[in-house]
């Protein structure tokens, strides 16, 4: 990025833009976070009414003064619990023990806001309502935050294991990999800023555009990948036409252009080599090739296909990563049959075999599945369908969740004709409100059943009033009624599941 060697005037609420930003601190770790079984944190102000998109610094001053991105402590949520056999759920024997704890982070949407790939001219309270939000310059600061919290966890109660994804990132972009990987790996300086060195308010460490010292996951991790981590915008596929666009200097749909104060605009976008999007290829080849893989080898990431499984040593379980990324675009989950044959089904036949236990994680939930989703999207030759996929995993008894991805957490008895019951589960977005991951504790209940218990927790921004701005605006993007979205209801979000042991 270059310099602008004077600054210039304040404008609208994101600030002004200055010279190149100095070196960060470090923020001090958090020691412990309250659990949503403790507390919970509430939107304050009620649902609307709606003053304009929050998105436009115009608006989003008078978002501020109403008190919109206001929090407040709520009562904790107790556990609901639920069996695959119906109500009551059995009982906790006298020697159950857990088998091994994890936690799951969804949608850190990690993006480029001033790519000329943005479609912010898109933006509306349909379904495009992520095209454009309050909170986009602060996901990196939120991403950063999210890690803290993991790490603060762990501190509390020892993590085996975080699975990351999907849609890791936003826009499959070369710099946005490179920012995520920085912060999931820390121990370097990350500034998530493209283009023109923007400082939206003078100094380091105090807007979102500066420089920041990222912590680091303290616990391993593992990759499940996410359309918006191989595909433009989450939908489109990465050709030469589009890498030009991308590298380019017009944004036909409209981007972020700080030195404006936020405005959206088309033209005149100061480019960027790094903004060079990656293909499926690429990113897993990029994946594969840092620090231990994050369960991607680099033989699979050269199939273009990631879908893998790994075995967690000393326990009975499986981990079983789907891949369910349409590689001809669009945002709808694909897993071609031929995928399934040559990746899954081995994974599912050999873990029956050995005695495993299977938890799927997939980017996309079963109902989002099929063939790929027009315009955006080509036909594939052999798709699985909802209710394919669906059998296939009840099709193994060995089978006790299957972890997705959606808006707000939740979870669905899954009964396919003839088959095998089992848990679908759906982990929030940490993008939006109320910017929670889940905690998972896997028992074996030494009464003939396994329960899985899945605890909410907010997550922390102590120490760090850039993230904390940009959860601010979050909770505008919820409240002011633009997001589109609504949290999970009371018996969707802790939770106990209980399935009979295999």
């Amino acid at each position: 990025m270059s310099c602008n060697h004077h600054l210039l005037a304040a404008v609208a609420l994101l600030g002004i833009a200055a010279c190149s930003n100095t070196a960060s601190h470090q923020l001090p770790p958090l020691q412990s976070v309250p659990l949503t079984t403790e507390r919970t944190l509430v939107a304050a102000h009620a649902l609307g009414p709606d003053l304009g998109n929050p998105a436009l610094p115009a608006n989003l001053q008078h978002y501020l003064d109403g008190g919109y991105g206001e929090l407040v402590i709520g009562p904790g949520d107790p556990y609901s619990s639920h069996s695959t056999e119906g109500n009551p759920s059995p009982l906790l024997g006298p020697t159950a023990r857990m088998i091994m704890r994890f936690a799951a982070v969804g949608d850190l949407q990690i993006g480029d806001d001033e790519s000329p790939t943005r479609v912010g001219f898109l933006d509306s309270k349909s379904a495009a309502s992520a095209a454009l939000r309050p909170q986009d310059p602060y996901m990196c600061v939120l991403a950063n935050a999210t890690v803290r919290t993991v790490n603060a966890v762990n501190r509390m109660l020892p993590i085996d294991l975080v699975l990351v994804g999907g849609d890791v990132l936003d826009s499959a972009q070369e710099n946005e990999a490179n920012w995520a990987l920085g912060i999931l790996s820390g121990g370097a300086d990350v500034e998530c800023d493209s283009g023109a060195d923007d400082d939206l308010v003078p100094g380091p460490d105090n807007d979102p555009k500066d420089p920041f010292w990222p912590e680091g996951l303290s616990v391993p991790w593992r990759w499940v990948p996410g359309n918006h981590d191989m595909l433009i915008q989450g939908n489109l596929v990465v050709d030469e036409g589009r890498i030009a666009d991308a590298l380019g200097d017009v944004a036909p749909l409209g981007t972020r252009d700080y030195q404006q104060g936020g405005a959206i605009v088309q033209r005149s976008v100061v480019s960027d080599p790094q903004r060079s999007p990656l293909s499926p290829v690429q990113m897993m080849m990029k994946m594969a090739s840092h620090g231990d893989g994050h369960g991607l080898s680099l033989t699979q990431a050269a199939t273009g296909h990631a879908s893998y499984f790994f075995d967690v040593a000393g326990t009975p379980l499986r981990f079983l990563i789907v891949d369910t990324v349409s590689k001809t675009g669009g945002s709808g989950g694909v897993l071609r049959r031929q995928d399934l044959e040559a990746y899954l089904r081995p994974a599912m036949e050999s873990a029956q075999r050995e005695g495993k236990w299977v938890i799927a994680f997939s980017d996309h939930p079963f109902d989002d599945m099929g063939q790929a989703n027009a315009p955006l999207g080509m036909p594939v030759a052999d798709p699985v369908s909802q209710s394919e996929w669906v059998e296939f995993l009840g099709h193994y008894p060995n089978l006790l969740f299957a972890v997705s991805r959606r808006a707000a957490h939740g979870q669905s008895l899954m009964q396919p004709p003839g088959k095998h019951p089992y848990w679908a589960v759906f982990n929030g977005s940490q993008s939006e409100y109320p910017h929670q991951f889940r905690l998972f504790e896997v028992w074996d209940a030494d009464s003939g059943y396994v329960m899985l218990r899945i605890t909410g927790v907010d997550v922390s921004v102590e120490g760090d009033p850039v993230a904390a701005q940009g959860r601010q605006r979050a909770v505008i993007d919820y409240t002011s009624t633009w997001a589109g979205t609504l949290p999970a209801s009371a018996d969707q979000r802790n939770v106990e599941l209980w399935i009979r042991k295999p």
